[in-house]
């Protein structure tokens, strides 16, 4: 199966409810909506709360119609529409952290989100040291970097999905 993509252009608040995903127009950035409120949207993304115009945003559907029909028995990934932007990892044992992250790495592939925040804490390093073993190691992961002071700075991961430029 091809799956592409779909963006659609937001044309009501019909369209914009509580949980779906969007990008920003003007920058690009991408959230879930968690309020939407006559022609003002308040969206999550990278752990930041936006609140923009309506205009402002498309809604991203990352299914295919063939995936949005009927499916058969057996098992089924998580729900579409569920993954976050960032995954916490505080209070884990090193050897607990890789279940985890890879739980989180695959939904946010499921998604087709172009990035995740892994929050691990500064402690002693141990937990940050076994993400960026796991990483280095995940062929789907374009990159990975400290986040910036305003992100969580060394206690936390921010990881590139996607292709490289």
């Amino acid at each position: 199966m091809n799956e592409q993509k779909a963006v659609r252009p937001v044309g009501s608040e019909l369209e914009v409810q509580r949980g779906v995903s969007v990008r920003v127009h003007a920058t690009g950035i991408l959230g879930k909506v968690i309020e939407v409120g006559g022609d003002r949207v308040t969206l999550e993304a990278r752990g930041v709360k936006l609140d923009v115009d309506l205009s402002e945003i498309e809604v991203i559907n990352t299914r295919s119609e063939a995936i949005q029909g009927k499916q058969g028995g057996g098992w089924r990934g998580p729900e579409l529409g569920t993954a976050g932007f960032e995954v916490d990892l505080h209070g884990m044992r090193v050897d607990e952290v890789e279940l985890e992250l890879s739980r989180a790495v695959d939904h946010t592939i499921l998604e087709d989100l172009p990035e995740i925040r892994v929050i691990h804490g500064k402690g002693t390093g141990a937990i940050r040291k076994r993400v960026a073993k796991i990483l280095e190691e995940d062929t789907r992961a374009v990159g990975f970097c400290m986040g910036y002071p305003y992100e969580g700075g060394a206690g936390v991961t921010i990881v590139v999905f996607g292709q490289e430029s």
